[in-house]
């Protein structure tokens, strides 16, 4: 599936999404992300889908956020959920920004991407990064592509394994601080990072 076909299915699933997105999922990690950032910082969100319950939960512990995301149907649904967010319409393989911010999240959102993008993403999210800022990734961490069903719609999903992540994380300037798998039933891992302060 190419990047329009995805943005095409996530559209088409929003009202479902809504009703099936666990309110909880995530929010332990978010939090651990959220205690890493200064006070009011700002978070850039990739793959914000409906902006709940990360995206909200986030803007309510007092930071500034700006969430991307491929679908505009998933936009528009964040932009009515979490109003004094900003949010966009955009692909973060050709995504950029003259601002600097204090964290990333990519929960569940990279894994979207082909498997030779998974580095070229995480270099423009490293470079989006404020030196000695965090980011909070999540991925299958196993090596491969799928193709599976949700909410009716197919769709495409592929992951490096965990030591490839690891290693192009560092290649492309970040400290891993911690990797948790958090779904043993479905290999998902969560990594907190953090971008390199070099001299």
């Amino acid at each position: 599936m190419n990047t329009q076909e995805i943005a095409d299915a996530y559209d088409a699933v929003v009202e479902a999404y809504l009703e099936a997105r666990s309110p909880v999922l995530g929010l332990p990690y978010v939090d651990k992300l959220c205690e890493q950032l200064p006070d009011g910082g700002l978070v850039l969100d990739v793959g914000c889908g409906t902006g709940v319950p990360l995206a909200r939960h986030i803007v309510g512990r007092g930071f500034g956020l700006h969430g991307i995301d491929i679908s505009p149907r998933m936009i528009e649904a964040a932009s009515q959920r979490v109003p004094t967010a900003s949010f966009e319409i955009a692909d973060i393989l050709s995504w950029s920004s003259d601002q600097t911010y204090d964290g990333i999240l990519a929960w569940d959102s990279l894994f979207h991407l082909k498997p030779q993008d998974h580095a070229t993403a995480l270099k423009v999210l490293h470079d989006a990064l404020r030196p000695g800022g965090f980011a909070l990734f999540s991925f299958g961490g196993k090596s491969g592509e799928i193709r599976s069903s949700m909410l009716g719609r197919e769709f495409y999903y592929s992951s490096l394994s965990t030591q490839e992540y690891t290693d192009v994380l560092h290649d492309v300037g970040f400290d891993v601080i911690s990797l948790d798998r958090n779904q043993p039933v479905e290999d998902h891992i969560v990594i907190l990072a953090q971008r390199e302060i070099r001299t």
